[in-house]
Formats: structure tokens, C-alpha cells, sequence
């Protein structure tokens, strides 16, 4: 039996009217929620404008690790817990040396390093990506074995977050790890580490040449440490790279002849010299490319001889390089140029001359 069309229609305006009360009492609530969380990070930005002097003048007298705990200890309370941690990131987020030794000493001893390290453990995965971040900008070196195991998340946010904090520690148990898991994947997004290394190129070097001296069978891995080893900047790391040069394999020459002309060092330019002579071409290349970073002038015979190269794009390599070293440089191109250019000549004379020979259409067999 059918329900009366006005029982219907009063049903459907009273669901409209619940319906639309529940949305009116969720946006209260969130109205209310934000000005709650509003009061809430103003009354902290009020904290952290008390802490921020203290620690300011902790950091400026020079205290000792413990008499700067003691400070802390007795003129911040524990209520002002979390707008103290934010104040200690933030001073350590601009300072280096011994300002940042103190301020890793006050963090790790007020408990922060302890409890960031469980969030990293066990928290949901955008808090285990913030608390490995302070970790980092902490250089909490005591959790590099948590940061390490927290690599093998499934969540990208806190394996790139974990690897930043291993590049900002910069102990060798860090920097192998580190140096590890970046050589196995070749995703774009873990290369961002990639250039985040350099900025720590003093705690890298020693690891790197270790990497370098050792090799890798697999050329990818390979590759990446040679790049990583040019990257460094490091003149010891030039004998080390030279090797590659004799390697059977074509990519990894080439990687070398870069990550030669990476370092910056003139002594490099031995290798790369003798590398003009290379049978692979992006060999030639990337040799005279690096030997025009060096802006090395003992080069300019090798690069002269590269600019009628039987490959043009290592003639066209070899004229940038040459533009780079100078007048000398410049003035070697420009010969190389015209020489090139008369070379050529006969050949299109000849060519016209044996087109001047040929029958015509009309002439005798």
C-alpha cells in the first residue's frame, strides 16, 4: 500500500532540514575549531617571544653545555615545553660551530631528541617525517640507526626527510647509508638529496673516496658515486676519478671525464687531455667540456684538434670550450675556424670542377 504523496513530501522536507541543521552544526564546529587553534598558536607565538631572548643570550655568553641547561631549567617552565623546542629549531636552523654543538647538547638533554626519535618509530607518517627533519637540523648523531630504518618506509615524505637529516649529521654511519640507499634508486625525488650533499662535502669526502677506491660492479651505482665524487669538489678525489678513464665501459669514461672537470682541480687535466683521444665521442665530449671548466690553456692544441673532429658534436664542445679560456682561446678558435674553413675549400672546388666534367644530357656516349 502506497504512502499518501503529502506524508512524502513532509518526510523529504524534514530530511532536507536535518540534512541542512548537521551542515550548519559542522561549520560552527569548524569555526569554532579554527578560532580555538587560532588562540591556541597565538598564545605560543607569545611563549616562544618570552623564550627567544633567554636562548638568544645563552647562545650569545657563550655558556657551558651545563650551565645553559641549568638556565633553561630554572627560568622556562614546563608548560613553555613546545614553544621551547620551536625556539631551539629555529636558532639552529642559522647557526653553525659552537653555537650548534650547545644547541644539539640542550636539545638531546630536555628529552626532544628522545621523543622525536619514538615519533619516528611509531607515529603516523607526517609526524615521523617532521620529527626525522629535527632530528637533522639537530644533527642528533644518536639517531642515525632509527633515521637509517626509517628508510625502508613506503611513505616518500619521511624517506626524503630522513635522508636530509642523515646528509645534515654527516657521520660516516649516516653518510654510508645515506650514500647507499641514494645509488640504488634513481628517482628524481631522491636525487633532490643528491644536491643537498655537497653543502656537506667536508663530512662526505673521506666516504666518498672510500666508495671510489672500492667501485661497484653495477655501472648505475657506479656512475652515481663518480658524479657524487665531482660534485665533492675534493683534489684527492682526482686520482681516484682518473682511474675510471680506463674503464672498457663508455658511460662510466664519460661520467669520469665530467666528474674530472667537476672537482675544479688543474690536476686534472692530464687525464682529460689524453681523453680527447678517446674512440667514444660523449667521451671526446664531456672531455672537452671539463678541460673549458678548468679554463685549462695547456689545452687549447687538444681542444684546436677537436674543432675537425669526424663527430660534430664534439667539434661544437671543443668551440665552447675554447671560448671559454680567454683571448688565447678565443684567437686559437678563430684559426681553427679558418683553417677548417680551408680544408673544406678544395673539397668544393674539386666537387664543382667533376660536375664541370660530367656529359650533359645532350652530349654522345
Amino acid at each position: 500500500m502506497t504512502l499518501p504523496t503529502a506524508t512524502i513530501m513532509a518526510a523529504v522536507t524534514y530530511s532536507v532540514f536535518v540534512l541542512f541543521g548537521i551542515i550548519l552544526l559542522l561549520f560552527l564546529a569548524l569555526v569554532v575549531l579554527r578560532i580555538i587553534m587560532a588562540r591556541r598558536e597565538g598564545e605560543l607565538e607569545r611563549k616562544e617571544e618570552e623564550i627567544r631572548p633567554l636562548i638568544y643570550e645563552i647562545i650569545s655568553d657563550q655558556d657551558t653545555e651545563k650551565e645553559a641547561y641549568r638556565k633553561i631549567r630554572s627560568y622556562i617552565s614546563v608548560v613553555n615545553r613546545v614553544a621551547l623546542e620551536r625556539v631551539l629549531l629555529e636558532c639552529a636552523r642559522v647557526v653553525e660551530g659552537p653555537e650548534m654543538e650547545l644547541l644539539s647538547y640542550l636539545f638531546d638533554q630536555l628529552g626532544f631528541v628522545d621523543e622525536d626519535i619514538e615519533n619516528v618509530q611509531l607515529a603516523h607518517n607526517s609526524k615521523k617525517a617532521e620529527s626525522a627533519y629535527h632530528l637533522g637540523v639537530m644533527r642528533a648523531a644518536r639517531a642515525v640507526p632509527f633515521l637509517i630504518n626509517a628508510l625502508s618506509s613506503d611513505n616518500r615524505d619521511v624517506v626524503f626527510a630522513s635522508l636530509n637529516s642523515l646528509s645534515r649529521i654527516g657521520t660516516p654511519e649516516a653518510v654510508r647509508a645515506l650514500v647507499e640507499h641514494i645509488s640504488r634508486d634513481g628517482d628524481i625525488e631522491m636525487m633532490r638529496i643528491a644536491e643537498i650533499i655537497p653543502s656537506h662535502a667536508e663530512a662526505f669526502r673521506p666516504t666518498v673516496r672510500e666508495w671510489l677506491e672500492t667501485g661497484s660492479v653495477d655501472v648505475r651505482r657506479q656512475t652515481f658515486l663518480i658524479d657524487l665524487g665531482g660534485a665533492m669538489m675534493d683534489p684527492l678525489s682526482v686520482p681516484l676519478l682518473a682511474r675510471y678513464m680506463a674503464s672498457p665501459d663508455d658511460l662510466v669514461r664519460t661520467h669520469a671525464a665530467r666528474a674530472l672537470g667537476g672537482t675544479g682541480d688543474m690536476s686534472a687535466s692530464g687525464p682529460l687531455m689524453q681523453a680527447m683521444s678517446d674512440p667514444s665521442p660523449a667521451v671526446r665530449v664531456a672531455a672537452s667540456d671539463a678541460l673549458g671548466r678548468l679554463r685549462c690553456e695547456e689545452a687549447i692544441g687538444p681542444l684546436m684538434d677537436g674543432l675537425s673532429d669526424r663527430a660534430a658534436e664534439v667539434q661544437m664542445s671543443c668551440a665552447f670550450a675554447l671560448n671559454k679560456m680567454g683571448n688565447d682561446g678565443q684567437r686559437a678558435l678563430d684559426d681553427g675556424i679558418a683553417t677548417a674553413e680551408r680544408q673544406r675549400a678544395p673539397s668544393r672546388n674539386q666537387g664543382q670542377a667533376d660536375l664541370r666534367l660530367m656529359p650533359g644530357p645532350g652530349d654522345a656516349s
